[in-house]
C-alpha cells in the first residue's frame, strides 16, 4: 500500500476540525474568576480613593470614569463566569422564605442616587398587602436578578425617562406580580425592541454594542432555573413592561 502524505494530512485536518474543544475545567474557571475580581477590586478601590480625596475637578472626573468602568467590567466578568456555571448545571438554588418587598425596596433605594443624578424618575409602588408576603426562593440569586434588571433598565434610560416598579399581591392565584415599566421619553424605540426580542425569543442574537448583554443573559437563565414566569410587552413603541410572577410560600 502506497503512503500518500497529502491524504494523511487531509485526514488529520478533517479529524481536528470535527473534534469539539474541551470545556475549561471548573477549577480553571474559579481561578480566572479570582484573578479578575482581585485585579478589578484593586482598580476600583484606588479610583474611589482618588475620587473622594482630590479636589481637582479633572482628577475627580477621571477617577470617576475609572471607577465606573471598572465596576461595569467586574459585573460583566462575574456574570459571564456565573453563566458558565449555570449552563453546566453547576448551580443549585436554595429554597428559603424571605419577604420580597424588603429586598426590592433595598435595591431601589440603592439605585435612587444614580437615577437622580441622571434625571431619571425611578419609582417604587406596592400594594399594602404585598409588603408582608414571603416567597420561597434563593434570596442571593433573586437579589442578583433584580439588581441586574434594575441596573440594565437604568443603563438604557436617558434623562426624563420614567421607570416604574410595581409590586402587587394576587390572592386568587397566590403569587406576587412584579412589573417593571420603562417609558422612553425620547422615543428611541430600537432600544426597547431589542429588550423585547431578548425576553420573548430563544434565538436572540446579541448585538455588539446595544441591547442586553451577558448580565441579562445570566438573569434570564436564573429566572428560568427558578421556575419564575417572565413576560415582556412593548406598547405603543415607547413603553416596555417586564412582568414576573413570584409564587409565595
Amino acid at each position: 500500500m502506497s503512503f500518500n502524505l497529502r491524504r494523511v494530512r487531509d485526514w488529520l485536518l478533517r479529524k481536528n476540525l470535527c473534534r469539539k474543544p474541551a470545556p475549561a475545567p471548573l477549577s480553571l474557571m474559579a481561578r480566572v474568576s479570582y484573578e479578575l475580581r482581585t485585579s478589578l477590586n484593586g482598580i476600583m478601590g484606588y479610583a474611589e480613593f482618588l475620587e473622594n480625596r482630590t479636589a481637582e475637578p479633572m482628577m475627580n472626573f477621571t477617577a470617576k470614569i475609572i471607577r465606573e468602568s471598572g465596576s461595569n467590567l467586574a459585573r460583566s466578568c462575574n456574570a459571564y463566569v456565573d453563566l458558565q456555571y449555570v449552563q453546566r448545571g453547576q448551580v443549585r438554588l436554595s429554597n428559603t422564605p424571605f419577604i420580597f418587598a424588603t429586598l426590592l425596596h433595598d435595591l431601589v433605594s440603592l439605585y435612587q442616587p444614580q437615577a437622580l443624578e441622571r434625571s431619571i424618575h425611578l419609582q417604587l409602588i406596592y400594594h399594602a398587602d404585598a409588603q408582608t408576603k414571603s416567597i420561597c426562593a434563593d434570596a442571593t440569586r433573586m437579589r442578583q436578578v433584580l439588581d441586574t434588571v434594575i441596573f440594565n433598565t437604568l443603563q438604557i434610560a436617558e434623562a426624563w425617562d420614567v421607570i416604574r416598579i410595581h409590586l402587587s399581591w394576587h390572592e386568587d392565584k397566590k403569587y406576587l406580580k412584579l412589573v417593571i415599566e420603562s417609558t422612553e421619553a425620547k422615543l428611541e424605540q430600537n432600544k426597547l425592541k431589542l429588550v423585547e426580542a431578548f425576553w420573548n425569543t430563544d434565538t436572540y442574537q446579541f448585538q455588539l454594542q446595544e441591547g442586553p448583554g451577558v448580565e441579562m443573559a445570566l438573569a434570564k437563565s436564573l429566572i428560568r432555573l427558578a421556575g419564575i414566569s417572565a413576560r415582556y410587552e412593548l406598547n405603543q413603541g415607547r413603553v416596555g413592561t417586564l412582568e414576573l410572577q413570584l409564587p409565595t410560600c
